[in-house]
Formats: C-alpha cells, sequence, structure tokens
C-alpha cells in the first residue's frame, strides 16, 4: 500500500537524520495528535531528498514546498515525490534558501517549517529572520531546526517548544507566537 510504497522511496535517505527525523514525526505526532499535520501547508527550505515534507504529506499535510540549491538533490526530490505519488501536492525549487524564502514572500503561509541547513553553516539564525521579515509563517507555525548547535535557536516572536539531542544532531522546535 501506500505506506509501504513511501517507506520503500524513503529508504536509505539519511542515517543518523533519518532515525532523527522519524523521532521527530513520533514525537510531535504523540503531542499534538494527528491533527498538526492534517491540511498543513510544508516549507522545507534545505530539502535534500525532499524526506521530511514527503512524511508530512504522506500524514496528511496539503502541500509541500521544498527548495534546494542542489541540482542533484532538486531531481532526487522530484524522482521521490513521483515515487511516492505526492508530485501533485509539491513545488519543487532548484535555489538557495535566500531565493526561496523571497519567493513565497506575500504569497504563502506556512504551517510548519523544515530548517535543515548544512552543518556548521551557520544559517539557522539568518532564515529564521528571513522567514518573519518575509511574512511566511501562519499562527502557530511549527519550525524544526537541525543542527549540530548545542544550544536552542531563538527569535522574538518565536517559543521554544522543544530542544533535542539525537546522536550529534540536535533539534530546536519553535512555534509562531503570531
Amino acid at each position: 500500500g501506500f505506506t509501504q510504497e513511501l517507506d520503500d522511496a524513503l529508504k536509505g535517505m539519511g542515517s543518523v537524520y533519518g532515525v532523527c527525523k522519524a523521532e521527530w514525526f513520533r514525537q510531535e505526532a504523540r503531542k499534538a495528535g494527528a491533527e498538526i499535520w492534517m491540511g498543513a501547508r510544508v516549507l522545507d527550505v534545505f530539502a535534500g531528498t525532499g524526506q521530511l515534507a514527503l512524511e508530512a504529506l504522506s500524514r496528511g499535510a496539503s502541500y509541500a514546498v521544498m527548495g534546494d540549491e542542489s541540482a542533484e538533490a532538486a531531481a532526487i526530490i522530484r524522482k521521490n515525490a513521483q515515487k511516492t505519488k505526492l508530485n501533485e501536492n509539491t513545488r519543487i525549487l532548484n535555489v538557495d534558501y535566500k531565493t526561496l524564502i523571497r519567493g513565497v514572500a506575500g504569497r504563502e503561509k506556512f504551517d510548519i517549517v523544515f530548517i535543515d541547513p548544512p552543518y556548521a553553516s551557520g544559517f539557522v539564525p539568518d532564515v529564521i529572520a528571513r522567514l518573519q521579515r518575509a511574512d511566511v509563517l501562519a499562527p502557530n507555525a511549527i519550525l524544526v531546526c537541525e543542527s549540530d548547535a548545542d544550544t536552542p535557536f531563538e527569535a522574538e516572536g518565536l517559543s521554544l517548544r522543544r530542544f533535542a539531542k539525537y546522536g550529534r544532531i540536535y533539534v530546536t522546535v519553535l512555534v509562531n507566537d503570531g
């Protein structure tokens, strides 16, 4: 069935990172219930393989915009979206994060945003600030920030919901207060 197709398509898309993502999905779903995903609009800023956004779509999200500046990554995302039969609910862009955010500014609001830049890039605070300035966060939007930083990210107008360590990876979950 569909779940098996999704699992097959996502298999091998990151080892420790995949475990971290799966654990985050389990914990958030347990805390908020299935309604967290139902109808959600998702933005995946550094989409890589598209795993997070595709997982959200499989759980009931209505739409996902996925961006990655790597042409190879964008091609993989397209392939994975087709394999999982979720491509009709996606927009996949081969752009850097600044262009991605400018492109959705004033046009869309997102309920869930995944921010997973290359580690040691230091991009997370800039991404958060750009998202806020672009006014693309829906009220109570959830931002999931993954990095190797051992302290949670903070920004005015966002509340810390969770900070956790998974192996060498740290995840900060913020909620838009607006």
